[in-house]
């Protein structure tokens, strides 16, 4: 049989949306209640009292209850373990209670977790009930929770009454995601070393043999080669090769106008990731980092350092709130850090390019594209990096692979 002809019945959308909002159970109930009242009223039916005085009942337990089951509660909040962006983290929520409660619901805010809220159900709680709560963590930062709200809609779940409890606050700083370079980026022209450990030439030493050169006065007479001065018919001097570390000098840019999209897919946030990632990788190749911002932020990073949670701690706190200009800002780093030989800056198409103080400083500008931050649905090609003298311009766009960037 076809059903084409029967019809269904289809609200008009404002009406759906007036029952939907104004009609529920506990309205339906006291509808009713009052119905049978007057009813039993006018005939004078003792069923009818009795149904009347079943629903009332009812009524005024599903009201009374939930808000007895509120009363003299307090929570608590603790952080478990490490909070990093991409990777899962627990906070144990503990519910106080004098006596004993059922169907307890407590709502946590978490403005850095997938979907903002999270709920801790409580069967039963009595003296200390513990509940955990894993979530995803998605946004960078140091995040403060103050309070948390109570849910009861025991014993029936007909009224819900909800109460807002203050807790002891909770500071949970979720650390920016780990990204692992597969190379850094390359140091001057005719360098044959990823950041550049750089070749000098001295007497003495375990550097491996680099030439002889004429005797100076104060150089010691061990390394004078006797063959070759015999022959010469003067001193000379062996002359040992040395290799010094490059340092590493990344000037984060703090400015508003950098911060260009929403979330976790902003400019900053993707210049947050990569300075740690570049860091950590100049730590793994034995290599000094500093890292500067707008107000006089610093952090030195010895090279092989073991562990990296300060690093990651500051750019977790980090925010886009600088007011000084970008190019004073790496000036002055330039100004404190001459030795650095290798300066990374971070900038959008917008903003001028900053140059380095040093003139055998190799400058990685780092150039973010604005627009595919505003419009990440647009998909385009990563150029490579593209040299100008001493400056190594690297493109990036919203769906750039940080990992193999500086390949």
């Amino acid at each position: 049989m076809s059903n084409s002809g029967l019809g269904t019945l289809e609200l008009p959308p404002p009406v759906a949306l007036f029952l939907a909002r104004h009609c529920n159970l506990h309205r339906v109930l006291l509808a009713l209640t009052l119905a049978l009242f007057f009813i039993a009223w006018n005939r004078g039916l003792a069923l009818l009292y009795g149904l009347f005085s079943f629903l009332l009942a009812l009524l005024l337990l599903s009201y009374g209850l939930p808000l007895l089951q509120l009363r003299q509660l307090r929570v608590g909040l603790r952080a478990q373990g490490e909070f990093r962006v991409g990777q899962n983290a627990t906070i144990e929520c503990q519910l106080w209670a004098p006596s004993p409660r059922h169907h307890l619901s407590v709502r946590v805010a978490l403005p850095f977790a997938e979907g903002g809220v999270t709920n801790a159900f409580f069967a039963e709680a009595h003296t200390a009930s513990i509940q955990r709560l894993n979530l995803a963590c998605e946004l960078r930062g140091c995040f403060t929770l103050r309070e948390v709200e109570v849910e009861s809609r025991y014993p029936f779940g007909i009224f819900t009454y909800r109460r807002k409890i203050a807790i002891t606050p909770l500071e949970v700083l979720v650390l920016p995601a780990i990204v692992l370079l597969s190379c850094s980026p390359q140091g001057q022209v005719g360098d044959d070393n990823s950041l550049g450990a750089l070749l000098t030439h001295r007497t003495g030493g375990q550097g491996e043999f680099a030439s002889i050169r004429d005797y100076r006065a104060g150089d010691e007479l061990r390394h004078i080669h006797w063959t070759a001065s015999a022959r010469a018919g003067a001193l000379v001097v062996k002359e040992y090769e040395h290799r010094n570390h490059a340092q590493l000098l990344v000037v984060v840019n703090t400015r508003p106008e950098f911060n260009v999209g929403e979330g976790n897919n902003a400019s900053f946030e993707l210049a947050i990731r990569l300075v740690g990632a570049l860091v950590a990788r100049a730590t793994q190749e034995g290599i000094p980092s500093y890292l500067a911002a707008d107000d006089n932020w610093q952090l030195a990073v010895p090279a092989y350092a073991g562990d990296l949670y300060p690093v990651y701690e500051l750019l977790a706190r980090l925010r886009c709130e600088g007011r000084r200009p970008y190019t004073d800002s790496v000036g002055e780093a330039c100004l404190r850090h001459p030795h650095a030989h290798m300066l990374v800056t971070l900038r959008t198409e917008h903003e001028p390019i900053p140059s380095p103080i040093s003139t055998r400083c190799t400058h990685v500008d780092l150039l973010l594209d604005s627009k595919s931050f505003r419009f990440p649905a647009q998909i385009e090609p990563t150029n490579r990096g593209l040299r100008d003298g001493q400056r190594l311009t690297y493109r990036l766009r919203a769906n750039t692979q940080l990992e193999d960037l500086f390949q």
